[in-house]
C-alpha cells in the first residue's frame, strides 16, 4: 500500500516510516527534512510532499495530531472517500477535541484511531466509540539500535533527564520540580535545546548521543509532559534497558502498567533517585525485571503486526 504520514513529530515519523517500510508499504509524508532529531531515511523522510498529493495517490493516510487535528481528521477523511484515515494519538488534545474525534469516529466509515495508551483506549471505550474503531498499539522501537554496544550499562553514576525548551514550556514539563531537583546534591544531566544555560544543562545531544546517555547513564528520570501519560523519552529509555524513574504528575502513568519506577511526591523522587544511584544491583535487578514486557510492548516486529491486523480490517 501507499501510505502517507501527516506528521508533526520528527521523531515519531522515523520511526512509523521505518516500520511501515519493514512491512513492505511505500511510504511518504510531509516530513520535517530540516530536523536533526532522527537521521533522514534516503528517499524517504528526506523529502516532504504535500498532503494533496496524499489524496490522489495514497491508500492509506496516517495522520498525527497536529495543530486543530480533530479537524483536519474529519477533512482528511472527506477528502480520502473510502480510503481508511488513521489518526495517531500520542497524549495530546483536550476534551472539546477528543468529543469531536470520537464523533467523527462513529459517523464517518473510513476514520479510525491508533491510541499509544491505556488511558485514551479508555477514553474512546467511554465515549461510545465503537472497538473495530480503534486500537491501542504502543510506538514500535528498533530495540536492537537502541542495544548496540552491549545495552545500558549504568557505569555513570548519574540521573539523566532530556526535555527541550523545558523553561520556557514551564510547568507542563515539570519546570519547577527541576528547577528544586537541579538546587539539590543530586547528580542529574539535562539534555535538550535550551538546556545548555541552565544548572545541570549540557544542550541538545543528536540521536547517537542521546542514545549513549540511555546506555550509560545510572538511570533515566521523566517528570512527564502534560497532557500525556508517557512521553517517547520515556520508551527509549525502557528499550534501551535503562531504569525508568516516572513522577507522577497526574495525567495518567500510574494506570498504564508499565516496568516504570512511579513517584508520587518530590521527596519520594529524590530518594528513588538516590537509593537506585548509590545501588547498582538495584539498578541492575529493575533493568532485567523490566526487559520481558518492554520487548513485548515495544519491540517493532511485534507492533507492526498489531497495525496490520488492525488494517486488514479496514479493507
Amino acid at each position: 500500500m501507499n501510505i502517507f504520514i501527516q506528521s508533526c513529530h520528527a521523531a515519531l515519523e522515523f520511526d512509523q516510516a521505518i516500520m511501515f517500510g519493514m512491512m513492505g508499504h511505500c511510504v511518504a509524508g510531509n516530513f520535517d527534512v530540516g530536523s536533526k532529531q532522527r537521521p533522514k531515511i534516503v528517499g524517504v523522510t528526506d523529502i516532504s510532499h504535500d498532503v494533496q498529493d496524499a489524496y490522489v495517490s495514497a491508500d492509506v493516510i496516517v495522520l498525527h495530531q497536529c495543530e486543530d487535528y480533530s479537524n483536519v481528521f474529519r477533512q482528511c477523511c472527506a477528502k480520502m472517500g473510502q480510503r481508511p484515515v488513521i489518526l495517531s494519538y500520542f497524549g495530546q488534545g483536550c476534551s472539546v477535541q477528543h468529543t469531536h474525534v470520537a464523533s467523527t469516529l462513529m459517523s464517518v466509515p473510513n476514520a479510525y484511531v491508533v491510541c499509544y495508551s491505556r488511558k485514551e483506549e479508555r477514553m474512546f471505550k467511554a465515549l461510545g466509540v465503537p472497538d473495530r474503531k480503534y486500537r491501542m498499539i504502543r510506538f514500535g522501537k528498533l530495540i536492537d539500535d537502541y542495544r548496540l554496544h552491549g545495552g545500558w550499562n549504568g557505569v555513570l553514576p548519574v540521573a539523566y533527564m532530556t526535555c527541550n525548551s523545558v523553561e520556557r514550556r514551564g510547568d507542563g514539563c515539570g519546570w519547577p520540580l527541576l528547577k528544586s531537583l537541579m538546587d539539590t546534591q543530586l547528580p542529574v544531566m539535562l539534555s535538550g535545546k535550551e538546556t545548555e544555560t541552565l544548572k545541570r544543562g549540557i544542550g541538545e545531544l543528536d540521536y547517537e548521543g542521546i542514545k549513549s546517555m540511555y546506555r550509560n547513564c545510572r538511570c533515566f528520570v521523566s517528570l512527564g509532559t502534560q497532557p500525556a501519560p508517557l512521553v517517547l523519552t520515556q520508551i527509549e529509555a525502557m528499550v534501551t534497558g535503562c531504569p525508568v524513574i516516572v513522577y507522577d504528575n497526574g495525567c495518567g502513568i500510574v494506570d498504564e502498567g508499565l516496568p516504570v519506577v512511579i513517584a508520587r511526591t518530590e521527596v519520594e523522587l529524590d530518594c528513588i533517585v538516590t537509593q537506585v544511584l548509590g545501588d547498582y544491583s538495584l539498578a541492575v535487578s529493575l533493568s532485567k525485571k523490566a526487559d520481558t514486557q518492554v520487548v513485548a510492548e515495544f519491540n517493532m516486529g511485534n507492533v507492526a503486526a498489531r497495525w496490520e491486523a488492525f488494517m486488514e480490517t479496514m479493507k
